[in-house]
Parts: structure tokens; C-alpha cells; sequence
């Protein structure tokens, strides 16, 4: 077969250390059915450490590590694997997401159409804590799998794919927004682009189940969403208004949450149990959100950072998924 003289699709992934952290990730990556189309982009402060057999990355249309010097936070080191990216459409997998065979084949094929953003289907990596169960839920809800295909105002952040040129129109922009990603899909959706929910681009998903560190994630995660927000639209004076409106809006949110968890078949399993951590990751949201609109961003990102980059550091090691689970069936998990 001859190699593609570009590849289709740039898959960054970043590690803070050496590839071990990345090294489940990059297996997920190895089985993809697409491999041979997909240009891997290790981003990391040094290659330094950086130790990997080469039967490990054998197969892809090529591999490049990205030396950042440092990673302050996450969207620093996403928009540094988007501007060393060759392909169109360009995807960040976390450390902690095990894409299943056909996601990488499913994501080229979708962006072969008009979308400016493609997003995948997620599955609970580990199903058995309810802490785990309430972060996926707080921060997932819309896209957990099963999940139906089609033009959407929506797509989840983290495991969305994007047209490389889009990104790159917001410059000096795109690491803050590619760390409070919801407001960059926001934006897009806003702006018109087309935004495409892809549910056989399936991915597995590590949760944060220890509660103090969900309680940690869901306030910075607020509190970016709120500075973000507020600083895309200019507000000023409207900062405070969406200050006091925002445990208000905690109901909506938990109202909208168990709807989800009705919709993809999941009550029996979830409710009533996962209602109390639920409670704490939403209550932590929203004082977060409101002190990003009061306060700014602060530290948030750089507060995250391990929970984003060094995901087992914040989940129970009876919770930590032993296996790989490629090839299941995508209505499981």
C-alpha cells in the first residue's frame, strides 16, 4: 500500500513525563483500523526520558515529538500540537481516553464533509464508583454513548476533532480557549460553523473519582468557563448579573443531567446513588463559575493540571480500569 503523502488526521497527546503516562493512550492509537492515516504528535516539556520501542508507534503515517520547554497547562500544549500539525483535521486524546478501532476512521471520513468541528461518543472507562459516574455526568451528559448522529449546536470538549485552519484563525487566542473548550465550540457554533456529532468515533474515558479531586475539577473547571465566558462576550458590568444568576442555574443543570442519565438507560444503575457526588461536582461548578465572573481565571489552569495531565493521580486505584477494552461493544461501559 502506498503512504499517504499527508496524513488525514493529527493526533496530539501530551505527557508531562515520559511515555509511560501516554503509553495505554498510544496503544488505543496502534489499533486504530486507520492507523497508516494518522500523524502522531507527542507534546511534552523534553524528549529527555522520553524511552518507547519502536514496535510501539510502528504503523502510523509518521510520529514527531513536540518539545514545549514547559506545560504550564493543557490548552498551552494543545495549541502547540495544532500548530505542528500536518493533517486537515487535528484531535487531542487525553492520557487518560482509549479511543476504540474505528474512532480515527470515523472522525477522517466525517470531516470529508462541510463540518469545521467533529466530535466523538464516550463511554465510562470506570463504571464501578459513583464518583466517577457524577464527573462523567457534569462534564459528558449530552454524549455519552449510545448517542445519534448528525448537525448539533453542541460537541464535547476534549474529545472533539477540528479543521486545522479554523483553529488557527484565533492565534494567539487558541490556548486559553483550548483550555476552557466549551466556550471555544460555543464560539464556533456562533459563528456559524458546522458542528458534527460522530457516534461511531467512540472513546473511553478515565474519570476522576476521588472527591476531593472532582470537588478541585469541577471549581476550576467553573471558574474557567465563567472567566471565559465573560471575556469572550466583553462583559463588564454583566459579570456581576451572571454572578448572582448562577446557582439558579445549578438546577437547570442538575435537571438537564438526569434527563441524560433517562435517556441513555442508565437510572436503574445511577439513581438515587449518584445524586450526592453529583450534587458536589455541580455545587463546585457553579462557585467556581461564579468566581471566575467576579475574579477571572486566577490559577484555574494551572491549578487542573494534573488532574487533566496526570489523570490516575486522582482516581481510586480500586476504580482504575485493569484492562484494555478494545473492540467492545460500544453500548457498554
Amino acid at each position: 500500500m502506498t503512504q499517504l503523502a499527508t496524513p488525514a488526521l493529527s493526533v496530539i497527546v501530551i505527557t508531562l513525563g515520559g511515555f509511560d503516562v501516554i503509553r495505554r493512550t498510544v496503544r488505543h492509537l496502534h489499533a486504530q483500523t486507520a492507523r497508516d492515516q494518522i500523524e502522531l504528535l507527542i507534546v511534552t516539556p523534553s524528549s529527555n526520558g522520553l524511552e518507547y520501542d519502536p514496535e510501539d508507534v510502528a504503523g502510523f503515517h509518521s510520529v514527531r515529538i513536540i518539545e514545549t520547554g514547559s506545560i504550564n497547562y493543557t490548552g498551552e500544549a494543545h495549541a502547540a500540537g495544532v500548530r505542528a500539525a500536518s493533517a486537515p483535521a487535528v484531535v487531542y486524546v487525553e492520557e487518560h481516553s482509549y479511543p476504540e478501532p474505528g474512532w480515527a476512521k470515523a472522525l477522517i471520513k466525517a470531516h470529508d464533509g462541510p463540518w469545521d468541528a467533529v466530535g466523538g461518543a464516550i463511554l465510562n472507562a470506570n463504571p464501578d464508583s459513583m464518583v466517577s459516574w457524577a464527573s462523567m455526568l457534569t462534564d459528558f451528559a449530552p454524549w455519552i454513548a449510545p448517542v445519534s448522529g448528525g448537525e448539533v449546536d453542541r460537541l464535547p470538549p476534549h474529545h472533539t476533532s477540528y479543521k486545522k485552519l479554523v483553529l488557527e484563525e484565533y492565534g494567539s487566542r487558541l490556548a486559553p480557549l483550548l483550555e476552557a473548550e466549551t466556550i471555544l465550540i460555543t464560539n464556533l457554533n456562533k459563528e456559524g460553523s458546522g458542528l458534527y456529532l460522530e457516534p461511531g468515533a467512540v472513546s473511553r474515558h478515565v474519570n476522576v473519582s476521588k472527591a476531593k479531586s472532582y470537588a478541585k475539577s469541577e471549581f476550576h473547571g467553573g471558574r474557567l468557563f465563567g472567566s471565559g465566558r465573560a471575556r469572550s462576550h466583553k462583559w463588564h458590568t454583566r459579570r456581576v448579573a451572571y454572578a448572582i444568576a448562577a446557582p439558579a442555574i445549578l438546577l437547570v443543570r442538575l435537571q438537564r443531567v438526569v434527563a441524560q442519565i433517562w435517556r441513555c438507560g442508565r437510572q436503574r444503575e445511577l439513581i438515587p446513588k449518584v445524586l450526592p457526588p453529583l450534587l458536589l461536582g455541580l455545587v463546585s461548578h457553579t462557585i467556581g463559575e461564579m468566581t471566575g465572573y467576579l475574579l477571572g481565571e486566577g490559577r484555574a489552569a494551572e491549578s487542573r493540571r494534573s488532574i487533566e495531565l496526570n489523570r490516575f493521580n486522582h482516581v481510586a486505584e480500586r476504580d482504575r480500569p485493569m484492562t484494555d477494552t478494545m473492540g467492545s461493544d460500544a453500548s457498554s461501559g
